[in-house]
């Protein structure tokens, strides 16, 4: 017999933000957090602002390490230095942070999401590597940062916000290039860095506001391994069938593959049931109280609940 919990958790709250159509997702999402004191922060809107008395900052930024290396280049002996640079554009497609007062209570809050504007908007990953073998105002130092920001050309208005980290070492620029395009660097390595800034900037007339902040904690996040915009530890299907519409067999209902609570999508849901169940008769019994179930709970309708179950009756 078919899962009948894992049914009735899959529809649980649906009317909320869990009837969501595979089409708004696609990328495969890592996380890591940070947090640490305030240096400075400014809210131009109220007036409010704090050089470090106490303040605190935790933010989490959202990344693709799948993403493709956009570009890289290197400048040896360029005047008085020598220069690499790699460059992961739109790998970075969420970042969220709060402010929290002495007294621990949240002061500013944001987040940036670096396509929800609909107009100009870029992300990136960058590892920027600094040689000054002959510039005696600065010393050698490598950097890293994952940032997005976003653009409202509508109203002139924009977000950013970014983690950046700071080493000097002695290093040499062309193998720290050669490792860096090896692979998406990882975050959770920069503790052993030097040290670590936060910057979060909200530029449009309703929370205009600044602030940065020291990193002294960096920690693995929520992962969400098929993007589906519901994290690991609450997704009972961490790899979704992420097809826009349900599709069973060769035949395409056309009906949207829409989101679940549980985290499975409607196709989920019915391979997890056809897989349960030895006899044909049985898998089609059992997605049509499946089907019941999500088409009395106002996920589909009753016709595309007929048009899903015939194409189950037609499955070998």
């Amino acid at each position: 017999m078919f899962n009948k919990r894992l049914v009735k958790k899959a529809v649980a709250g649906v009317g909320s933000m869990l009837a969501l159509t595979i089409a708004q997702h696609g990328m495969a999402q890592e996380s890591f957090r940070v947090s640490g004191p305030v240096a400075y922060y400014y809210n131009y809107t109220t007036g409010q602002y704090d050089y470090g008395n106490g303040a605190t900052f935790e933010a989490e930024v959202s990344y693709d390490s799948s993403a493709a290396l956009t570009n890289s280049y290197i400048y040896e002996d360029y005047y008085w230095y020598n220069y690499a640079y790699a460059n992961w554009d739109n790998s970075v497609n969420l970042t969220t942070y709060t402010v929290f007062d002495s007294a621990g209570n949240a002061i500013l809050s944001d987040e940036i999401i670096s396509e929800d504007q609909g107009n100009t908007s870029w992300s990136n990953t960058q590892r920027t590597i600094w040689g000054f073998s002959d510039y005696y105002y600065y010393d050698p130092y490598r950097q890293e940062g994952w940032f997005n920001q976003a653009w409202n050309a509508s109203t002139g208005g924009g977000k950013y916000g970014g983690a950046y980290w700071y080493d000097y070492s002695d290093f040499s620029v062309a193998n720290e290039l050669a490792e860096l395009t090896t692979t998406y660097p990882s975050p959770l390595d920069k503790p052993d860095w030097d040290y670590g800034y936060f910057y979060g900037h909200n530029y449009s007339y309703e929370a205009n506001h600044y602030f940065s902040g020291s990193i002294t904690e960096v920690t693995d996040g929520n992962r969400d391994t098929d993007g589906d915009g519901v994290y690991d530890d609450a997704d009972a299907c961490i790899a979704s069938d992420l097809r826009a519409t349900v599709v069973v067999g060769d035949d395409d209902s056309k009906v949207p593959n829409t989101l679940l609570g549980n985290g499975c999508t409607i196709l989920d849901m019915i391979t997890l049931i056809r897989a349960d169940e030895s006899k044909h008769g049985k898998r089609v019994s059992g997605v049509a109280d499946f089907l019941n179930s999500i088409r009395n709970d106002g996920v589909i309708t009753g016709k595309q609940r007929g048009t899903i179950q015939s194409a189950v009756a037609r499955a070998k």
